[in-house]
């Protein structure tokens, strides 16, 4: 069987540059493409990486990972980039390629790279994977803008719903969202301090976990029950809740949302 060419993989991909690394990867390594499949693997010829991309990905869009090999197959994801127009995942999949050597010898965390690349950053050359990516930021960011434009410290809110897609994030969140100090969160379980009759309340809602994780519907669930505990009418309700927080998360921690809700003039905003 003759050598793959970049040119075709057009089956489901656009058309990546002929001089570039993908396209010896392509033609002289192992290409993987299950029929009618919107993944394909490309592994490099010395068979030290592996390429996947996965086209309209139901969550993120367009993804591309790429992985260190070892015995038995892809051992370590060493970056990740979401890709928003489908015409630039040839370009970004050829320049994460021409990096994996310098992103394989980085420590930091694996998921690295915006999580959305725009058309126009890749003409204008821009698009490069950060020295490092720390979903804190994000979060730190939008709390901050949130508490500040909202004029309240943690201390006002009456309760809060949070972005629990694992046990450990409701707990980060209790922490990064200024409910205790760091190290501390654990203990507001123990002390009851998020509990529905407690001091801050916490996912009165159940949580992501008891609606399925329904991924985009995330907020909107979120936003409903803040309005229906402003309201009086949740079905766990806080009693004398006046002042509510949501904060939720997304692009794998890259982009987070808070927002803060209140009463007015009687009734909810």
């Amino acid at each position: 069987m003759p050598p793959l060419l970049v040119s075709e993989m057009k089956s489901i991909l656009p058309t990546s540059p002929e001089d570039s690394r993908l396209a010896e990867w392509v033609e002289e390594g192992h290409r993987h493409e299950p029929h009618g499949s919107n993944i394909v693997t490309v592994t490099s010829p010395d068979k030290r990486y592996a390429l996947t991309i996965e086209l309209d990905e139901p969550v993120h869009g367009h993804l591309i990972r790429l992985w260190k090999m070892g015995e038995k197959g892809r051992e370590d994801r060493i970056a990740q980039t979401i890709i928003e127009n489908r015409d630039d995942v040839g370009t970004v999949a050829a320049e994460m390629v021409a990096a994996a050597d310098d992103l394989a010898a980085l420590d930091d965390d694996p998921s690295l790279g915006p999580d959305t690349i725009y058309e126009e950053d890749v003409e204008r050359g821009t698009v490069e994977a950060p020295d490092e990516w720390d979903d804190e930021d994000e979060w730190r960011e939008a709390l901050e803008d949130a508490y500040e434009e909202a004029d309240i410290q943690p201390g006002d809110l009456d309760f809060a719903e949070v972005h629990d897609c694992f046990a450990i994030a409701e707990l980060a969140a209790y922490e990064d969202l200024g409910f205790c100090d760091r190290g501390e969160a654990a203990q507001l379980l123990r002390d009851g301090t998020t509990d529905p009759d407690g001091k801050i309340p916490v996912n009165t809602s159940g949580g992501l976990k008891s609606k399925g994780h329904p991924i985009g519907a995330t907020g909107t669930g979120q936003a409903v029950e803040a309005f229906a505990q402003l309201r009086g009418e949740a079905h766990v309700q806080v009693d004398g809740a006046s002042v509510g927080l949501t904060h939720n998360v997304g692009g794998s921690g890259g982009g987070a949302t808070v927002h803060v809700f209140e009463q007015a003039d009687g009734g909810a905003r």
